[in-house]
């Protein structure tokens, strides 16, 4: 009987056992080769130069080098290894019902219209009409670059008049960062968007100040942090730029949606090869 349980227990016996188990669920399950398919012998891998050389450039683009004789050797071997189970697992149908496989194809397909997209090259008169087309895209939005000077909310009317009248009296506004009662907000603030200049002081404040004029003394304008009194420096107005100055990113942009415009015809162009019948889903409103 020990003998027996050692027998069991050899890793050699496991190993045959899992082998016919896998012999068995394949015979049963997987769908038999065709007869002109059975022969190994009608099967070739060409190593081609051409393949070659293409995994020395993917060796060469991750490590900055070319490989060596033995490096491409083992690079070959693994190549080769890929095929052989990727032809076997054709043959046996794995990549059926394999929603990642089935993704992937797709992506495959749609890159190749990309890929033809990208190699067309598009004047100036089909770009300034996209430009003009969707100039929301890219008009710059206005911005203002401006001096603030906080005070606390508590400060009473008679203070506030106090500050203004002397804003109103320094003949430079760099003299009113003495009046500033905070640390931590900026006197000066550079040119800004109005989203970048609620982030700092809230939509109330940025609300107000894109309007204002400039050139002079403002406020009491509120923030999230209290009052401010505001002098606007500098407005930049909204505009579009020249095709000139952007017109990498437009042509990106116009090559995208051709693309995307070519993937929906050539969709439709494939779908006419099929008949299409989507079954009428019955829903079982006991179960729901």
């Amino acid at each position: 009987m020990a003998h027996w349980n050692n027998i069991i227990r050899e890793p050699l016996l496991h190993f045959l056992f899992i082998g016919v188990v896998l012999f068995v669920v394949f015979d049963l399950f997987v769908p038999q080769k065709s007869a002109n398919n059975s022969s190994k012998t009608h099967q070739k891998i060409v190593i081609s130069k051409q393949l070659q050389q293409s995994l020395k450039l993917q060796f060469k683009n991750t490590w900055k080098r070319f490989p060596n004789e033995l490096e491409l050797s083992n690079l070959v071997n693994e190549y080769l290894r890929e095929e052989v189970y990727y032809r076997e697992a054709l043959s046996l149908g794995l990549e059926q019902n394999d929603t990642v496989i089935r993704q992937r194809l797709r992506q495959k397909m749609e890159f190749m219209v990309q890929s033809s997209v990208n190699m067309i090259e598009a004047n100036d008169e089909q770009l300034v009409a996209y430009l003009e087309k969707n100039k929301a895209t890219y008009t710059q939005v206005k911005k203002i670059a401006f001096f603030q000077i906080f005070f606390k909310n508590e400060n009473s009317e008679k203070q506030r008049s106090s500050i203004r009248r002397k804003l109103t009296s320094y003949t430079q506004v760099d003299e009113a960062i003495t009046l500033n009662q905070s640390s931590v907000l900026p006197f000066i603030n550079p040119l800004s968007s109005k989203q970048e200049i609620a982030q700092s002081y809230g939509e109330q404040f940025s609300d107000e100040i894109m309007s204002a004029p400039s050139g002079k003394w403002i406020g009491p304008i509120w923030s999230n942090f209290g009052e401010h009194f505001v002098f606007i420096n500098h407005i930049k107005a909204a505009y579009l730029p020249e095709l000139g100055q952007i017109r990498n990113q437009v042509l990106k942009n116009w090559r995208y949606q051709q693309a995307k415009e070519l993937s929906e015809r050539q969709f439709k162009s494939y779908l006419q090869e099929y008949e299409v019948t989507i079954e009428p889903l019955i829903e079982n409103k006991a179960n729901e």
